[in-house]
């Protein structure tokens, strides 16, 4: 996807990243961040990219928040 197709999306999306995933480097989730007018953006901290198997209770509090919002 490009920066403009991400531009597109308006519906609110929370974007959730492990803070050590080398499939999608954080500056990759940065930009598609920046670039999505109702994005949220999470960083689960020391995770990969597996993110929810290795920091399930992080993620899902964080999940949990953007639901609630």
């Amino acid at each position: 996807m490009s920066r403009a197709d991400f531009a597109h999306i308006q519906t609110p999306t929370l974007l959730l990243a492990g803070e050590k995933d080398q499939n999608a480097p954080l500056d990759t989730v940065l930009a598609a961040y920046r670039a999505m007018p109702k994005a949220q953006l999470a960083i689960v901290a020391n995770a990969p990219h597996g993110v929810l198997q290795s920091g399930f209770s992080a993620a899902w509090a964080m999940i949990d928040k953007f639901l609630r919002d």
